[in-house]
């Protein structure tokens, strides 16, 4: 992948308000769980949460432990 292909998968990533919740949570707490971060911003679909996760995977990592930071 090009580094322009990166740069338009994460704008298009920060485009959805969702997503942006997701990030100011962890930047906020360094870390959160899936539950954590599924109480924060408001999502009952764990479908849905993995889905905006996914496409969050340029700028958001998992531990080993299922930590997202």
């Amino acid at each position: 992948m090009t580094e322009t292909n990166d740069y338009d998968l994460i704008f298009a990533a920060l485009k959805n308000p969702i997503r942006r919740q997701i990030l100011l949570l962890l930047e906020q707490k360094n870390e959160a769980s899936f539950t954590d971060i599924q109480n924060a911003v408001g999502i009952n679909d764990t479908g849905l949460l993995s889905y905006h996760l996914k496409e969050l995977n340029l700028l958001v990592e998992q531990s080993a432990l299922g930590k997202y930071h």
